[in-house]
């Protein structure tokens, strides 16, 4: 350009303008109609261009990135037209090899004659630009960590961030999982879902995993792109330049930070500084929110440990209640406002406080004093029996102590329960030995008498006198009965039974012997129960002898039946699984028992009678028989008000058989039968019974001999009745014996010992069995069924 075709005073003062426009660092050019017309060397420096000749005459805009072209042409033409403008803006500009970088456009435009010109300063701001946005992040970043709520919410900000850089248009946060070896994409941005299915994760086979936990910074090219092929997922995203940013947390690589551009080969050395602090920043949040949320997750835990504990819990400051669980709010009634601030020991029963207030001391000054159980008072004034276990905590700057209160009311009623039936079970035993030798006596006693009242009738001189005696021997055996019937072992044959009548024949049978005492019966099911009958019906006649003793003066005895479903909250069920049961309950008018008195009323040989007239034996069968029933039986009494007794039997599933009644006649037959039993008296007995019966009897007192004569007269003996009990060999080893010697031998056992469950190997193998003591009608009827 010459001094002629330049616009009026552009090289006035020529020498001093020229050198100033030629020597600027910044770049200056003079655009005429929108192409380039003059610029110094600055200006070509900057555009890399060469010559000045290659750059005049070209397009200004060719200089400006793409997507900056719009918002330049709309700054230009409204220069043009006089209207507002900026003359100072910052815009992409695009150097002549095609890279790109930041620049400061100063401009000022001006019309002569027919021509528009432009004086324009350009200044490339790349690295200030670049600075000043990293400095922008960083202080977003602090201000989004002060406040983040979540690791994964801080990743995506941070991630969302960091692509608003300039030369970064996507990227991924990884974090390293120590456990499976290998990385794991928490956050992307900029990215398809594709890619992230093919990049999500890298095992340590994988050289990007290798890469992460080198720990090193990596600023380079997409390189992969030239091993891909051009159909796959990974080269179609278009990655150029890429920084791999490892972050470190004390020494150790704990998440990587992956940014990409998909302009710039390379991610420009202006962000390395910038990125490389983001990621030391990232370390930092990914480490504190990691452990806030760790102590969120332990507190959290511990809460919920606390609040769902089964145990009451609190803690207990300068003697009072600071802070106590929903169990401890649940457990004693009391409202939360009501316990807090409580003193511990005003919640303890009188006589236990001063114990309380010394263990507490002493448990504050260090020493371990271990448990202890106390009876602690609710709201509604109901005791509950507690284990108390204190341990000396700091509570906000101050010494307290956290106490953990368990109820064990239930433990104590199942301790209690436990002990009674290991006291039954020891009486168990001992009855059982005692009801098999009293009824060897009996048995003598019956049969003879039930000889001797062969053929006589009420007119004979001594019949009333062996009536007599044979009811006493009756009210013996229901002695021995009562024993047997919670003696270990005792034997219980059950059915499905009708508990109504039942009830109905008990209360036949006592009606009539207490004039002054009236029945009220009040069945509302008739839902079958598996019993076995003469039990029940022993369980029923106690429960009407206790009532009776009860109402000295007469009174009234009130039955009911009806169906219960029982559940696990049920308060009197501990020993009773969940379902429908049989409830009959009887309930007299008499004096009712003292409360001291319930918790031993099933207890052997304890009783609230008159020791002449009572053997506390009477209850504790009854509780003996139903607990052998899979059933329970309990008590409610008020003293001076009457006693009612519950007892609960399983539904049956089974179906009521109406059972003929035994036939009265003595049934004889022929044959000949071998006794064995070491008790003489029973050996005489019934072979005397036998023989009326018209049968041949063969004696033996011992096992041994008895298997020696079967061996010597095995082709005789029709039927061998057995004792079970014997000393050396007992019956069911002699049964063993001869069945052995003949595989058809009929044989009858015979106890005053319950045996079932001694013989189930062989029950379905005897051909009957007799309980002692026994009468002669029904000894004819068992040797008839054997004999068959």
């Amino acid at each position: 350009m010459d001094e002629q075709s330049a616009p009026d005073g552009f090289f006035k003062n020529q020498a001093l303008y020229r050198l100033i426009f030629e020597n600027s660092r910044d770049a200056i050019g003079l655009a005429k109609n929108g192409l380039h017309h003059k610029v110094n060397k600055a200006h070509l420096k900057l555009l890399g261009v060469e010559s000045e000749a290659e750059l005049l005459g070209r397009p200004t805009v060719d200089f400006i990135a793409p997507e900056e072209l719009d918002r330049i042409r709309s700054i230009v033409q409204r220069r043009a037209k006089g209207k507002s403008a900026p003359d100072s803006y910052i815009t992409k500009g695009l150097k002549n090899d095609g890279s790109r970088f930041i620049m400061e456009v100063n401009a000022n435009s001006y019309t002569e004659g027919d021509d528009s010109y432009t004086v324009v300063i350009l200044r490339d701001i790349t690295d200030r630009y670049i600075t000043e946005q990293v400095v922008r992040l960083l202080r977003s970043i602090d201000e989004h960590l002060s406040e983040a709520k979540s690791l994964e919410d801080s990743l995506s900000y941070i991630l969302a961030r960091c692509i608003e850089l300039e030369h970064i248009d996507c990227g991924g946060i990884y974090l390293v999982d120590e456990a499976k070896e290998r990385i794991v994409l928490a956050a992307h941005a900029g990215i398809s879902e594709t890619f992230v299915e093919h990049a999500g994760r890298y095992s340590k086979e994988t050289p990007n995993y290798r890469i992460v936990l080198k720990g090193e910074f990596v600023y380079g090219q997409f390189d992969m792109q030239r091993r891909l092929d051009e159909n796959h997922p990974m080269k179609k995203e278009g990655l150029k330049g890429i920084a791999i940013l490892p972050i470190t947390y004390q020494g150790k690589v704990i998440a990587a930070v992956n940014l990409a551009s998909k302009i710039y080969e390379e991610i420009p050395q202006a962000l390395h500084s910038g990125l490389e602090s983001v990621a030391l920043q990232i370390g930092r949040a990914i480490a504190r929110m990691r452990t806030e949320e760790a102590l969120k997750e332990s507190e959290h835990k511990y809460r919920t440990l606390v609040e769902n504990s089964p145990d009451a819990i609190c803690i207990v400051q300068d003697g009072k209640i600071c802070f106590c669980n929903q169990t401890a709010i649940q457990k004693s009634g009391y409202l939360p406002d009501e316990l807090i601030s409580k003193t511990v020991t005003s919640l303890i029963e009188p006589d236990e406080r001063p114990d309380a207030a010394s263990r507490i001391e002493t448990r504050l000054q260090g020493d371990d004093v271990g448990s202890r159980n106390y009876s602690l008072i609710c709201k509604n004034g109901s005791r509950m029996a507690v284990q108390v276990m204190g341990a000396p905590i700091n509570w906000k700057g101050r010494s307290a102590l956290l106490f953990q209160v368990r109820d064990i009311t239930r433990e104590q009623e199942l301790e209690r329960q436990l002990q009674h039936s290991q006291r039954m079970e020891s009486l168990g035993t001992l009855a059982s030995g005692i009801a098999h030798d009293f009824n060897n006596v009996l048995m003598a006693l019956q049969g003879n008498v039930s000889l001797m009242l062969l053929g006589k009738d009420d007119s004979h001189p001594d019949y009333r006198r062996l009536f007599a005696m044979q009811s006493a021997i009756s009210n013996a055996t229901g002695m021995t009965r009562q024993l047997l019937g919670f003696a270990r072992g005792g034997q219980v044959k059950k059915s499905p039974a009708d508990l109504m009548r039942i009830v109905e024949k008990v209360i036949r049978i006592f009606a009539p012997t207490r004039k002054d005492i009236t029945f009220e019966f009040s069945p509302q099911t008739a839902a079958p129960v598996d019993v076995d009958i003469t039990q029940m019906e022993q369980v029923l006649a106690n429960l009407i002898i206790n009532a009776f003793q009860a109402m000295p003066q007469g009174g009234k005895i009130s039955i009911s039946i009806f169906i219960r479903d029982i559940s696990e909250k049920c308060p009197q069920s501990a020993k009773l699984a969940p379902g429908s049961y049989v409830q009959l309950s009887l309930t007299d008018t008499g004096c009712g028992i003292p409360p001291e008195s319930t918790k031993h009323i099933f207890d052997p040989f304890y009783s609230t009678k008159d020791k002449s007239t009572a053997s506390g034996l009477g209850l504790t069968s009854a509780y003996w028989i139903v607990s052998r029933h899979s059933g329970m039986i309990f008590v409610e009494s008020v003293k001076g008000q009457g006693s009612t007794f519950h007892i609960c039997l399983p539904c049956s599933k089974g179906q009521v058989v109406e059972k003929p009644e035994n036939d009265a006649r003595i049934i004889t037959g022929s044959g000949t039968i071998l006794i064995v039993d070491d008790e003489a008296s029973v050996l005489e007995t019934l072979g005397n019974m036998c023989q009326h019966l018209g049968y041949s009897v063969m004696m033996a007192p011992s096992a041994r001999q008895g298997l020696k004569i079967y061996e010597e007269n095995l082709n005789r003996i029709d039927l061998v009745i057995l004792d079970f009990l014997m000393p050396e060999t007992n019956g069911k080893q002699l049964f063993k014996a001869m069945r052995k010697i003949n595989g058809n031998a009929r044989i009858l056992l015979c106890s005053g010992y319950s045996m079932d469950e001694q013989i189930q190997d062989i029950l379905s193998s005897i051909n009957g069995i007799i309980n002692k003591p026994i009468d002669i009608t029904a000894l004819g009827r068992a040797i008839k069924k054997a004999l068959g």
